[in-house]
């Protein structure tokens, strides 16, 4: 799936519509001047909608996020049975080529030995790379860090009309 397809369907999951708050709060502006009570009431609704929606955002990421995991889970197990029954019999082929000049025993150990070494190498390859990654929720962190800035801008813009700063 394209990155555009996935993040136009995070926002279709997100119910929170900014276009229709803007809307809405354009409005509440147009009919009256506001009292400081209801531009606090306007800011907490406005607050609370906007946490809503990371909260939103952050759990459809993380939806995609573990249905792609799991999808690519799926594609590796189908595949896991018939490769080992192939690397099995592969393995008795190098035991019987090795056979022709050693005895079978030395065979064996030499094959077991190989495996072991590959086998513990790879599994601390492994290891050292899952520490490293992170999941993480890219386009959340960034909406939370715009809110932010945006939050500390809200306090440095000029101070309400003194009509709007009593309360009634």
């Amino acid at each position: 799936m394209a990155r555009h397809d996935k993040e136009a369907s995070v926002r279709e999951e997100v119910c929170v519509d900014p276009v229709r708050e803007g809307e809405r709060s354009e409005s509440r502006k147009a009919h009256s001047p506001r009292t400081a009570a209801q531009a606090l009431g306007d800011l907490s609704e406005g607050l609370s909608a906007l946490i809503r929606g990371q909260f939103m955002l952050a759990r459809a990421e993380m939806r995609q996020e573990v249905r792609a995991v799991a999808r690519d889970a799926a594609m590796e197990l189908v595949g896991v049975p018939i490769a080992l029954i192939g690397y099995l019999l592969l393995m008795f082929a190098a035991v019987a080529a090795l056979a022709l000049a050693l005895p079978i025993w030395a065979s064996f150990l030499i094959v077991a030995g190989a495996h072991l070494l590959l086998g513990l190498g790879a599994i601390a390859f492994g290891a050292t790379r899952m520490r490293k990654k992170r999941l993480g929720l890219p386009r959340s962190t960034d909406e939370l860090k715009k809110s932010k800035s945006l939050a500390q801008t809200i306090g440095r813009e000029k101070p309400l009309p003194v009509e709007s700063r009593q309360l009634h």
